[in-house]
């Protein structure tokens, strides 16, 4: 629940004091992709909720419309308060009444709750409505489901909201071989403050061997607080066995949230690296008895 409410609060200040954001930040090279859904069907009703309800004569006092954007409102207020359930059924009501940022609301409650087909079909919805949100939280779904001409379609419609659409988009071209199409939407990521992107601009540049630029892309990376970045950065620090550098950069990964770097952490301790001294000693003398 706290999670939740976590996730409806960060989207709400999306809503209420800054252009759009999604919740599916980072899709970057290194991540691995589930491929566990399935597409939505282009009819029917999958998602096992009533059909839409429509205004049912011109002379109700309330349209549709403004039905669902009330509804929409007292969910947000809700969710303020803390009331996760009242929130999410508010929610649900304004989405039956073509609510778009309700349905975005609604697939995301489905998301955490791991019914993606369910999430899906909401955030089909909200973006048949042209909610940008939708789009992008149902671009990131195909594209974890290996879906990516529909990932593509959708993130080519909102390249102009978020930068991290172009370095999803990115992804898909560089995986395709298109490594030109690839770079030049990065590099325009970067520039417009995309953190995947000056992340994967720096793994391109250390797997070409420019030691330098990987450094300062990891580097600024991990300044902006991106744990793969501060993790990268170390590891390069660790080939060039600047063990000192390394270790610091391994120590805050790990305080971001790094379970790699928390295992580096315990496998270059001074414990760990006595005890595989030993074995390799142990190792030497039985083989020499023999």
């Amino acid at each position: 629940m706290v999670i939740v409410l976590g996730i409806i609060f960060f989207v709400i200040n999306a809503y209420c004091s800054a252009p759009e954001k999604g919740i599916l930040e980072k899709i970057t090279l290194k991540g691995s992709l589930s491929r566990s859904m399935s597409d939505i069907p282009s009819t029917g009703n999958p998602s096992g909720e009533p059909v839409v309800k429509k205004a049912s004569s011109p002379a109700v006092m309330l349209s549709t419309k403004e039905r669902g954007a009330q509804m929409f409102n007292l969910g947000i207020d809700c969710a303020r308060r803390g009331d996760e359930e009242d929130a999410i059924r508010w929610f649900l009501e304004a989405a039956h009444c073509d609510e778009s940022r309700a349905m975005n609301f609604v697939g995301m409650d489905y998301m955490h709750k791991g019914d993606m087909d369910k999430a899906k079909f909401w955030f089909s919805k909200g973006a048949a409505l042209d909610n940008v949100v939708a789009k992008w939280n149902l671009a990131s779904l195909y594209q974890q489901d290996d879906n990516l001409d529909a990932a593509v379609g959708l993130y080519k419609d909102i390249l102009e909201h978020y930068p991290a659409a172009k370095n999803n988009l990115a992804v898909i071209l560089y995986e395709r071989g298109d490594q030109e199409g690839a770079l030049h939407l990065w590099k325009e990521a970067k520039a417009e403050g995309a953190l995947s992107a000056i992340f994967n601009l720096a793994w391109i540049a250390d797997k070409q061997g420019d030691v330098e630029a990987a450094k300062a892309g990891y580097k600024q990376s991990a300044d902006k607080g991106d744990p793969d970045g501060m993790f990268y950065l170390a590891m390069l620090y660790e080939r060039e066995k600047d063990m000192l550098h390394a270790k610091y950069w391994y120590r805050k990964a790990a305080e971001n949230g790094s379970e790699e770097a928390l295992s580096k952490i315990k496998e270059l301790s001074p414990e760990h690296m006595l005890r595989r001294k030993c074995k390799r000693k142990l190792s030497f003398m039985h083989s020499h008895k023999k």
